[in-house]
């Protein structure tokens, strides 16, 4: 197939306003993944999109075998609740824990709340800023065309 670029398990993207380091997740627009090495800001850095791997975790809440994981980009923490769903967990940890495992999904899913709060009179630019994370995600899963 002379169009094939990649399989998309390892992705390139810019490393985002601090930098990483390695096994940091990293999320630019609805793209999630795991740092590869460390990254200043702005430099390229390889992140893994699938797998399983061992993530900060948000204390004060449980996780449970298969319960969905968000990615809670103020924090840099996976957590029951977030920016973008990442994937599932794999273990149980209990809400003390300060890692959990999780299944990276190559499919994101934006959280209905970020579509909910659009009809909480959000002002014109943070409804424009969740307008295009939901439609990220949407074509992320094919679902809506990219041109």
């Amino acid at each position: 197939m002379k169009n094939f670029v990649q399989s998309g398990r390892m992705l390139t993207l810019t490393a985002p306003s601090g930098g990483v380091a390695s096994g940091d997740g990293v999320m630019v627009g609805s793209v999630f993944g795991v740092a590869a090495f460390d990254a200043a800001e702005g430099a390229e850095v390889e992140v893994a999109t699938e797998g399983v791997f061992s993530l900060k975790k948000t204390t004060g809440a449980a996780w449970i075998v298969g319960q969905p994981v968000f990615w809670n980009a103020s924090a840099g923490e996976a957590a029951t609740s977030g920016d973008l769903q990442i994937g599932v967990a794999v273990a149980a940890a209990g809400s003390s824990a300060a890692i959990g495992l999780v299944k990276l999904d190559p499919k994101p899913v934006v959280p209905a709340a970020a579509i909910a709060d659009l009809a909480g009179g959000a002002d014109l630019a943070t409804a424009v800023a969740k307008i295009n994370v939901i439609l990220a995600a949407l074509r992320t899963t094919k679902a809506v065309a990219t041109s």
